[in-house]
């Protein structure tokens, strides 16, 4: 039985429905790269007209991470999820060359 959590947190702000949509699909086309029992947090903050994020994915021993900051909420977004999936193909690509090399 598959089991992915995501926790969201915003500080210093409230973001749009449209922002909020934005953010519930990018973080889906990330959960289909995730392993099923995988729990992503996001957190971010806005201090003086800038957003800061922080993205984990918690599975196994070692959760991948992306930090960033922009001045735009959307483009923030785009750059954490882009960090994640780089990570999270580059695992695949390790998990699975390592299992097809024995």
């Amino acid at each position: 039985m598959s089991s992915f959590n995501v926790f969201v947190n915003y500080k210093g702000f409230e973001p749009s429905i449209e922002d909020k949509s934005f953010l519930k699909l990018k973080l889906g086309q990330l959960k289909d790269l995730c392993p099923s029992t995988s729990t992503l947090t996001v957190d971010f903050i806005k201090e003086c007209d800038r957003f800061f994020g922080v993205e984990k994915i918690f599975f196994g021993e070692t959760p991948f991470s992306a930090v960033s900051d922009n001045a735009d909420f959307r483009s923030l977004i785009l750059e954490l999820n882009r960090k994640l999936q780089d990570e999270l193909i580059s695992w695949k690509k390790e998990r699975f060359t390592d299992t097809v090399a024995i």
